[in-house]
């Protein structure tokens, strides 16, 4: 029946174009042609089961599995790189052979469909000889539309699901129909409730290439090689650890301290007694995953998150990484001793967040960042408005594994104290705010600002929520442009929510730091300053405070100090996009440009581009520097530091042209023009520019062109018209601390 729907010449020669995939876990294809009218293929004979028979014998441990699937993974990969795309992958064609799994059938089913001479027959494609087999097909193949590498994808997550949980994601459906139907529009159950101590990537990364539409699965089968063989490691140790890891999880769920002698033995804790000092007292909350499958939770996920950090930061003793650095490794997956050198950390905090309906689960592990071991595992699973007695459950067996004199109420106690209200709405409305907020962009801002006031709304007594909207209301001017924002309405608006917040809190460091951002850009220098160093006095381990204050340091000509503290925010927050530019900014001015090559570097592969391109000018490499000024695309000043690196590399012409640009919209951003007539070396007129740059109060004169500090308006210092454009900007007193009089 097959035979005479196809041509046997297309046949063929779609068959030898699969030929050519010659891969290790790739069977190959020998050779091609027709007996009579009947097509053939062959390849190599396979010694060993297939898939299927292999998982009939008994479910094959987690570590086997996940050798298995990364095999047929890196299949995949070879051949989606070569443009072939299986079309049919299901256990009955994944051969084990030598503890190697291996893809057979390749190519077949598109040249089948390729070489067809009239629709195939019902039966046929119930068969899966055409579309592919049911149980194994993605939603779009299912439906006969046009299908690519992530069909694939979506067949392979079927088949890990399958592998690892021990049954078919859609098991209740027994006919084809039934099985195209689920495919289509049916979600399957989380896999980490079907069978436990799955790591929670792994998890993660079946479900996501079970997603109905290939734009929400992972987008290339890479994804699934990295994430695999980083639990391959993982996997083994849980295998050969299975049984202690068990008595950890009921322990951690009951709350109990039984097995405390086998934790200090892992951990290594001296003399493996339960009072002794733990050796992890350096800890990373990781972003946990959100597996609910609806992308609208992701603000809770992240909340729980940072609120597990918080929480955690306030155990003494134990420094917890900051939100940046954790946050870098959001959705990739990196080998736990290879994030712990990163961060320079000992342990690792990372779990799985799922709401549905009205229930909560949540998953979490402990790793040791050193050996990569698994060292406890836990999950809660409560009423979806119990999220604060999962909060203070969680933290509370942490800080018992971790600190065991802390356990007991006083552990518990930890989250609680640091959450701020006991409000759940109000609490939600804060967790979809914080996420807004690091969003970091102008609308983004604006929703965060809607939530936190609805926060607020709700408990007038929630000193976070104030803090978050200072410092959502700091940062308007600077994300939604002077114009927009005026500078004096946000420093009111900041104030007011900082006051706010310390009247409720007086020992928060958020709203300190926010409020002296705001003084600080209204070049109110002695306030700003008191604010920033009561901010650093509350919380030493606040990176923001000490970058922010970094910034304040260069303004008022201190550069020195201003570099030894963003070195600190640096260490702080080792892997902040905006830190390590900034670093690379203070170091470059300062000609220390050892220091400055890691962080410009980092800035640069974070697409940073204002501390590189600065870095290049303060070297003299004016061609380079203004091709990355070009790039920054935010800030104002940015174009006018492109012209002056054009007009100080001698393209004088280009410079002009940018010039007359900014001078029929001088207005605006007449900094723009300044910079543009120093760098052509037209002093007057370029001090008459930033005369009215002053009175219009361009933040880039607390950035890039300093007055009192950077190489950038050095020619003009010793004019006495400068002298008045310091006085204009309050910094007279800081000149002269700088060149005292004698």
């Amino acid at each position: 029946e097959l035979a005479v729907t196809l041509n046997v010449e297309r046949f063929t020669r779609e068959i030898k174009l699969v030929a050519r995939l010659q891969q290790a876990n790739i069977v190959p294809v020998l050779s091609a042609g027709a007996a009579g009218a009947l097509p053939y293929y062959s390849m190599p004979f396979i010694e060993g089961l297939n898939l299927r028979q292999r998982m009939d014998k008994g479910s094959p441990s987690l570590h086997e599995s996940v050798r298995i699937l990364g095999d047929v993974a890196r299949a995949l990969e070879f051949a989606h790189d070569h443009g072939v795309v299986h079309r049919d992958i299901k256990p009955e064609n994944v051969l084990l052979s030598g503890g190697t799994a291996v893809v057979t059938d390749f190519g077949i089913a598109k040249a089948l469909n390729a070489a067809k001479t009239q629709p195939f027959s019902p039966t046929l494609t119930g068969r899966g000889t055409s579309l592919g087999t049911p149980g194994y097909m993605a939603p779009e193949q299912a439906a006969g539309d046009q299908v690519d590498a992530r069909a694939d994808l979506y067949a392979w997550g079927v088949v890990a699901y399958e592998l690892i949980s021990g049954t078919h994601p859609f098991a209740g459906k027994k006919t084809a129909q039934q099985l195209i139907a689920a495919q289509i529009s049916e979600k399957p159950r989380p896999i980490d409730e079907v069978r436990g101590n799955v790591p929670a990537p792994l998890a993660a990364l079946i479900m996501r290439a079970m997603e109905k539409q290939p734009a929400d699965r992972p987008q290339s089968a890479h994804e699934l090689v990295k994430t695999l063989d980083d639990s391959a490691s993982m996997t083994a140790t849980t295998s050969r650890r299975n049984g202690v890891l068990i008595g950890i999880a009921a322990l951690l769920l009951i709350g109990a301290i039984a097995f405390r002698g086998q934790i200090a033995s892992i951990l290594g804790l001296s003399g493996a007694s339960a009072g002794a000092a733990p050796s992890i007292n350096t800890l990373a909350v990781l972003p946990f995953a959100n597996t609910s499958g609806n992308p609208q939770d992701e603000y809770f996920s992240d909340g729980m998150t940072d609120e597990l950090a918080l929480a955690l930061s306030r155990v003494p003793r134990l420094r917890v990484a900051s939100r940046t650095s954790s946050y870098a490794f959001k959705g990739k997956a990196v080998p736990a001793q290879q994030i712990g050198q990163a961060l320079n950390v000992g342990g690792l905090v990372e779990g799985t967040v799922r709401r549905a309906g009205n229930r909560l689960r949540i998953t979490a592990q402990l790793t040791d960042a050193r050996s990569g071991l698994m060292v406890w595992n836990a999950r809660f699973e409560r009423p979806a408005d119990s999220v604060f007695k999962v909060q203070d459950e969680l933290t509370k067996a942490i800080v018992t594994e971790l600190t065991p004199k802390l356990r007991g109420e006083k552990a518990g106690a930890v989250a609680a104290e640091s959450r701020g209200t006991t409000d759940p709405v109000a609490y939600d409305f804060y967790l979809r705010g914080r996420f807004e907020w690091n969003q970091r962009g102008i609308a983004s801002i604006q929703e965060g600002i809607k939530d936190f006031e609805r926060a607020v709304a709700r408990d007038s007594s929630f000193a976070r929520a104030y803090a978050a909207l200072a410092s959502s209301y700091v940062l308007l001017p600077q994300y939604g442009g002077y114009d927009n924002f005026p500078l004096r309405e946000a420093l009111d608006q900041t104030r007011k929510t900082a006051e706010r917040a310390l009247s409720l809190n007086s020992t928060l460091a958020e709203p300190h730091t926010a409020l002296a951002g705001a003084l600080n850009w209204s070049w109110r220098w002695a306030e700003a300053e008191r604010e920033y160093l009561r901010a650093i006095e509350l919380d030493p381990t606040y990176p923001t405070a000490h970058a922010w204050y970094a910034f304040w340091l260069n303004d008022v000509g201190r550069p020195d100090e201003s570099l030894t503290e963003i070195k600190r925010g640096h260490e702080l927050d080792p892997l902040s996009q905006v830190i390590a530019d900034n670093l690379c900014q203070r170091a470059s001015a300062l000609m220390a440009f050892r220091l400055a090559e890691r962080a410009c570097r980092d800035a640069r592969d974070a697409r940073q581009f204002d501390g590189p391109a600065f870095n290049e000018l303060v070297r003299g490499q004016y061609d380079s520097a203004a091709a990355d000024w070009k790039r920054v695309g935010y800030g104002q000043s940015a174009a006018g530091m492109a012209a002056y690196s054009l007009a100080r590399g001698g393209h004088r012409a280009e410079a002009m042209a940018m010039l007359k640009q900014f001078e029929r919209d001088g207005a605006k951003a007449p900094l723009n023009v300044a910079l543009a007539y120093l760098g052509l070396g037209d002093k007057d007129n370029a001090l008459l520019w930033l005369d009215r740059a002053v009175d219009r109060h361009e933040d880039s004169l607390t950035d890039y062109a300093t007055p009192l500090a950077g190489p950038i308006l050095a020619p003009l210092r010793s004019d006495r018209r400068f002298q008045k454009i310091v006085d204009k900007m309050g910094l007279t007193e800081y000149a002269l601390r700088m060149h005292p009089q004698n």
